[in-house]
């Protein structure tokens, strides 16, 4: 069922059901992705905030593509032993082809050996990942490793 016009109105300023932010002003508002990235020993943090959707996935694809091509080389690790946290509090909404990018990111250093995890997922993306059965599977450590030490 679509919302008319009048729906829409009555929201409060913000998000429009399947839209993007909207401002008190009637202005769409695309926020951008903001990465800090910090290391400690053999873990990486990468803190993440702002809207993770089709106009900002692959900038951060890209920069956790650099971040874990090159982790455990630096370190000189074995595998699974160069741990990437991925901070994502500061996530403001996801939409689909944001849940798709995690997801091949997650794949993508499981498969190049590094452990990564998602970590401090805000509310909205919990209910998202714990309804499709993500959650556990996007938060914790390879099978048969110790979680990651900070």
């Amino acid at each position: 069922m679509s919302s008319s016009p009048r729906d829409i109105c009555d929201q409060p300023p913000g998000r429009t059901p399947g839209g993007p932010a909207i401002h008190s002003s009637g202005t769409t508002a695309m926020e951008a992705l903001h990465l800090t990235t910090t290391e400690r020993g053999h873990t990486i943090t990468i803190a993440v905030s702002g809207e993770l959707d089709i106009s900002t996935i692959d900038q951060l694809r890209e920069h956790i593509r650099r971040i874990v091509q090159t982790a455990r080389i630096r370190h000189d690790v074995p595998r699974y032993d160069c741990h990437v946290h991925v901070d994502l509090d500061g996530l403001s909404f996801v939409d689909a082809s944001g849940l798709g990018a995690l997801i091949a990111i997650h794949t993508n250093a499981h498969d190049r050996g590094v452990a990564l995890a998602f970590t401090r997922i805000p509310a909205h993306l919990h209910r998202i990942l714990t309804i499709t059965g993500l959650h556990e599977h996007l938060t914790s450590p390879p099978a048969n490793r110790p979680p990651p030490t900070s």
